[in-house]
């Protein structure tokens, strides 16, 4: 009799996919929502930070730009283990290093997103951090000057601050045989980078335009490299925020936009797999800081070389040696390759190292990498178990995962991805207001 009931009102309640009844119960204890759209920004604003991002400039030597690094064509990274900034030549996997230079010490992160609200840290090691008071930390101290809009516009004022990816060496000279007067500065010396930089910038006509009408409130004496860096800020959210990808639908509402795999995937990957304790939240990390016992490899970073002691950098206690940001998971497909140290170059291999950092680390195979790297990847017994003795226990509760179930967490992962992504070279400029050659 119930069931004529229910019939005579209109038939039985379409039942629920017991696979979306799981993912639902997962979105809601892992925090996940629909990534946000960002605010509008002023058209002039968005075309200054374009020609800044795409002009070698900004760069001391005037040899290298932001989209060296995160260009459009290598979805907003450079497709290697590690970047190759002040003294190179080319781009992505192709670009060579003149003699004397040395790679990055990290791998370059992508720039996805950079306008949703849930970002408070920026770099490997969370060297800029905003925290709940409003209060920001970075590098340059009490020289950061006020103004600066989001973290975004923070982080865009550091690259040009760092040696090896912009600003060069004491010596240096330019492409065209000029003291490079960028690189005469102390390190420490924030503010005079920034002043000199911002000499160059308005000593060329067509930067004076773009700036007065980003900006057509502001006297040109009273421009500084914060208004460059909110407008590269305003160009990174405007083109790089991307919010189609087949999860990002199923957030928004829509249960088809996913396939059955990628559902399973992302139960499993907020599930059994445990890999949701730190991707979580709608940028998928929780920007907290692990010791994942991540192959080291490459140059190093100062003074520590050829180790990187990650976040205890920052933080200066040795607890947080070997520690990294949790990395956002959006288009991670289509972003290899992965960790701070570029070590490895597919998905399948991340996961492998998470289920068991000590086997993956001591079977690392180092022929993988571009064959500059493949002598610097260190094995040598006492750091490896240093490195891995103190791994992060939140590893501990990765399961052993079968061949099956890491293939459906790998379809899950590329159903982060966007199909806007092929899109982003409409983005690169035909040219700059320098006249140097565009990445």
């Amino acid at each position: 009799m119930l069931l004529v009931w229910m019939i005579s009102l209109g038939g039985c309640p379409e039942a629920k996919d017991p696979l979306d009844e799981k993912l639902e119960g997962e979105i809601v204890e892992h925090n996940l929502r629909p990534l946000e759209k960002p605010a509008e920004q002023s058209a002039a604003k968005i075309e200054l930070g374009r020609t800044l991002f795409f002009d070698r400039i900004l760069s001391g030597n005037r040899d290298v730009s932001c989209a060296t690094c995160h260009h459009p064509d290598h979805h907003t990274a450079d497709s290697r283990e590690l970047s190759a900034g002040v003294g190179g030549e080319g781009l992505g996997p192709d670009r060579v290093l003149a003699a004397g230079r040395e790679l990055t010490p990290r791998n370059a992160p992508s720039l996805f997103n950079q306008g949703d609200s849930a970002w408070h840290t920026r770099f490997w090691d969370g060297r800029i951090e905003i925290y709940a008071s409003g209060e920001i930390r970075t590098p340059a101290a009490g020289s950061l000057p006020p103004g600066l809009d989001n973290i975004a516009a923070v982080q865009a004022m550091f690259p040009v601050t760092s040696r090896e990816e912009m600003r060069g060496e004491r010596g240096d000279v330019d492409i065209d045989g000029q003291p490079n007067e960028i690189a005469e500065q102390y390190d420490s010396e924030h503010g005079q980078i920034w002043g000199k930089l911002m000499l160059r910038l308005i000593e060329l006509p067509r930067y004076r335009e773009l700036f007065a009408a980003a900006y057509p409130d502001i006297e040109p004496e009273q421009l500084g490299f914060e208004h460059a860096a909110n407008a590269i800020a305003a160009f990174e959210i405007k083109a790089f925020t991307l919010t189609e990808s087949p999860f990002d639908r199923y957030l928004a509402g829509d249960k088809d936009a996913l396939s059955e795999d990628a559902k399973k995937g992302a139960v499993l990957f907020f599930g059994e797999a445990g890999c949701g304790q730190c991707h979580n939240g709608p940028l998928l990390t929780d920007q907290k800081f692990y010791n994942i016992g991540a192959p080291q490899l490459g140059p190093g970073k100062e003074p520590e070389v050829p180790l990187d002691n990650g976040r205890a950098r920052v933080s200066l206690s040795p607890e947080d040696t070997h520690k990294f940001r949790t990395p956002s998971l959006h288009n991670v497909a289509d972003t290899a390759p992965y960790l701070h140290s570029g070590a490895f170059h597919k998905l399948e291999d991340v996961i492998l190292h998470h289920m068991d950092p000590r086997s993956s680390y001591l079977a690392y195979d180092a022929t993988m990498l571009a064959e500059p790297l493949r002598d610097t990847v260190l094995m040598d017994e006492q750091y490896r178990e240093r490195l891995l003795a103190s791994v992060s226990p939140e590893f501990a509760v990765v399961p052993d995962l079968s061949a099956e179930q890491i293939r459906l967490l790998v379809s899950f992962l590329e159903a982060l991805s966007s199909p806007k992504l092929q899109q982003l070279e409409r983005w690169v400029p035909e040219q700059v207001p320098s006249g140097l050659p565009i990445d």
